[in-house]
C-alpha cells in the first residue's frame, strides 16, 4: 500500500486514464457523414462551401463517401436531391449523370492513423490536362511533393504511372487542395477620377491619360473594355470596372516566380481590432517586383482614415483568381523601397484562416502546375506490411519476454522481477501510443504508426529491458556498472544508453525514419522519469 502513495505510481495510473480516454473515445463517438472537399465551378449546390458535412441524400443516411457514391450513381442530369447539410437543409441539381458537382470524403476521424502500409489507403489517378514530356511530369511530381510536405501529409507520395500521375495517401480529402493551380497574385487596386471623360493613370514619375469613349477607355491609342488588360511600363494592368466618372484598374505587383524566399510560416492570431483572425506569411520578393511596387504606388493620390494617411488604392492578394484579403495601404509605402511583405488575410474562425494560409503557403512554395489536373478514379490502396509488421512485432515482443524471464530466473532467481519488467515495458508502450492518439487529435496526423514507429517500439522494449536489468545489477548484486579508463570513471553504463538513445533518437528526427526518432525520445523521457524509477522502487523495497 505504501507504493500506491509513490508519486510516480500515481502519475503513470493517471497518465493511462488519459491516454485510454484519447485511443477509445473515437471509437465510441465515431462521427457519419461526409465532408464536402471541392464544388465544382459548374456546381448548382446553392449554399453548399468546401467543408459542409453532408449526412443524408435523398433521404438515405451517408455514413461514409461509399454511401454517398452509391446514391450519386443513381442521379441524372438536371435532376434535383435533396440533401442534410450541416444538420439543416440542402441540396444538389446533378450537373451530368451520376455527379453531383461536389466531391466529397470521409469526415475526419481521430480514431488512431497507421501508415498507408499497414492501415491501407487512396490511390487518386490523375490525368494532365495537357500532354507532357518528361520534364513537365517530373515538375508535376516535384510540385505536388513540395505541396504534400508543406501540407504535412504523412504516409501522401506522388508517383508517376505510365501518362498519368498516381498520389497514395492515408484519405482523398486534401487531394484536391494538392491538384489546385496555385498562382498567387498580388494587385494594386485604383480608381481613377475622370473629369471631362479624361483622367491620369500614374507610374512611377510618368503619367498616362486615360479617355472614356463610348464605354470603353482610350489608354495609348488603344481600346480597353471591362476586364481587358494592358501593359504599361511592363506592368500588367488590368480594367476592373469603367463608368463616366472613373476607371478601376488593377496592377500586378508580383506573382509566385517573384516571391525569393519565404521568410517564416507565418501565424495565426486574433486581431481585436478587426474582430477576426488574422494569417500573416512574410515574404521577400524580387528586385523587379520591388520596382513595380515603387511604380504603382510612387504617385497615387492619399486620404486621411482614422487619423492615419493611406493611399487611396488596395494591396490585393489572390490565389487561383479567389480573393484573400483587401488592404488598405499605409503611406510608408509609397516613401520605401518594399522587399520584404507580408502576405495578410482575415477569417471569421482560426480553421479557415489557418486553411487559407496553409493554401496559400502552399502555392507560394511550390509554385503553379505546369498543367491542371483531372480526377479520373479513386481506389483503394492494399496494406502491404499488415501482416509482416503484425508478425515481427509480436515475435520479437514474445522474443524478448522469454529472454527478460529467463535472464531473471537464471541471475536473481526471481520471475516476478521479470514479470514486472515485462509489465512496466508494456506500460511504456502504452503511454507512447496514448501520446501518438493525442497528437492525432489535437494536432493532427502528424504522427502515425509505420513500420519506422513500430521499429521504435521494439527499440524501445528492448533498450528498456536492458536498463532495468542494468538497476537490478546495481541494487540486487551491488555491482558498480561505471565505464572507467586508466581506472578513472567516466560515465555509468546506464548513463551512457540514456545518451546513445538521446542522440540516436534526435539524429532519426531528420530524416524519413522520423517518427522512430520521435518514438525513442518519447520512451527516453516516460522511462527516465517514470519507469525506471517505480521499478527501482519495487526493487528496493524487494516487494516481491
Amino acid at each position: 500500500m505504501d507504493l500506491l502513495k509513490n508519486f510516480r505510481i500515481i502519475t503513470l495510473i493517471l497518465l493511462l486514464i488519459f491516454f485510454t480516454y484519447f485511443l477509445i473515445s473515437p471509437y465510441i463517438l465515431k462521427k457519419s457523414g461526409v465532408v464536402v472537399t471541392a464544388v465544382d465551378k459548374n456546381s448548382k449546390c446553392g449554399n453548399i462551401r468546401e467543408g459542409d458535412i453532408i449526412t443524408n441524400v435523398l433521404g438515405s443516411s451517408i455514413k461514409n463517401s461509399e454511401d454517398f457514391k452509391t446514391v450519386e450513381k443513381t442521379i441524372k442530369a438536371n435532376e434535383y436531391a435533396t440533401m442534410v447539410v450541416n444538420n439543416g437543409p440542402g441540396g444538389c441539381t446533378a450537373v451530368r449523370d451520376e455527379y453531383f458537382g461536389i466531391n466529397v470524403a470521409d469526415v475526419p476521424s481521430n480514431e488512431l492513423k497507421f501508415g498507408i502500409d499497414i492501415q491501407g489507403g487512396i490511390t487518386t489517378t490523375l490525368k494532365p490536362e495537357k500532354e507532357l514530356n518528361k520534364t513537365g511530369i517530373e515538375n508535376v511530381i516535384q510540385t505536388l511533393n513540395k505541396r504534400i510536405d508543406v501540407y504535412g501529409l504523412p504516409e501522401t507520395i506522388a508517383t508517376v504511372s505510365n501518362s498519368f500521375i498516381k498520389i497514395n495517401s492515408l484519405s482523398s480529402e486534401k487531394i484536391n487542395w494538392l491538384i489546385a493551380t496555385g498562382r498567387f497574385e498580388a494587385k494594386i487596386l485604383e480608381e481613377v477620377k475622370l473629369e471631362d471623360s479624361a483622367g491620369k493613370i500614374p507610374v512611377g514619375d510618368n503619367s498616362y491619360s486615360v479617355e472614356f469613349v463610348n464605354d470603353s477607355l482610350k489608354i495609348n491609342n488603344s481600346f480597353y473594355r471591362i476586364n481587358d488588360e494592358l501593359e504599361i511600363e511592363n506592368i500588367k494592368f488590368k480594367i476592373r470596372n469603367i463608368t463616366n466618372a472613373s476607371a478601376v484598374v488593377e496592377a500586378t505587383v508580383f506573382e509566385n516566380e517573384d516571391i525569393i524566399r519565404v521568410l517564416s510560416g507565418g501565424s495565426v492570431t486574433y486581431n481585436a481590432n478587426a474582430q477576426a483572425y488574422e494569417f500573416t506569411i512574410p515574404i521577400e520578393i524580387s528586385v523587379e517586383a520591388s520596382n513595380r511596387f515603387t511604380k504603382i504606388v510612387k504617385k497615387i493620390p492619399t486620404s486621411i482614415v482614422e487619423k492615419q494617411i493611406i493611399l487611396n488604392g488596395f494591396l490585393v492578394y489572390y490565389l487561383d483568381g479567389n480573393l484573400v484579403s483587401r488592404l488598405n495601404i499605409p503611406i510608408e509605402f509609397a516613401r520605401q523601397t518594399i522587399k520584404q511583405i507580408s502576405i495578410i488575410g482575415f477569417s471569421t474562425s482560426m480553421a479557415d484562416a489557418s486553411i487559407t494560409r496553409l493554401k496559400a503557403l502552399s502555392a507560394i512554395e511550390s509554385g503553379v502546375l505546369p498543367t491542371n489536373l483531372e480526377i479520373i478514379k479513386t481506389e483503394k490502396y492494399e496494406p502491404k506490411l499488415k501482416v509482416f509488421s503484425i508478425e515481427m512485432f509480436g515475435s520479437i515482443l514474445g522474443l524478448l519476454m522469454i529472454s527478460v524471464i529467463s535472464v531473471f530466473y537464471w541471475r536473481y532467481k526471481n520471475i516476478k522481477f521479470g514479470l514486472l519488467v515485462i509489465a512496466l515495458i508494456l506500460f511504456e508502450l502504452a503511454l507512447i501510443l496514448g501520446t501518438i492518439a493525442t497528437v492525432q487529435q489535437l494536432i493532427g496526423t502528424v504522427w502515425v504508426i509505420n513500420l519506422t514507429t513500430i521499429v521504435g517500439f521494439i527499440a524501445v522494449m528492448i533498450a528498456g529491458s536492458i536498463q532495468m536489468i542494468t538497476l537490478s545489477e546495481q541494487i540486487l548484486k551491488k555491482k558498480d556498472l561505471s565505464i572507467s579508463y586508466k581506472y578513472k570513471k567516466l560515465i555509468s553504463i546506464p548513463a551512457a544508453l540514456n545518451w546513445a538513445v538521446l542522440i540516436v533518437g534526435f539524429l532519426f528526427l531528420f530524416t524519413t525514419w522520423r517518427f522512430l526518432g520521435l518514438v525513442l525520445l518519447t520512451g527516453l523521457v516516460f522511462d527516465i522519469l517514470l519507469i525506471r524509477p517505480i521499478y527501482g522502487n519495487f526493487v528496493k523495497k524487494k516487494v516481491f
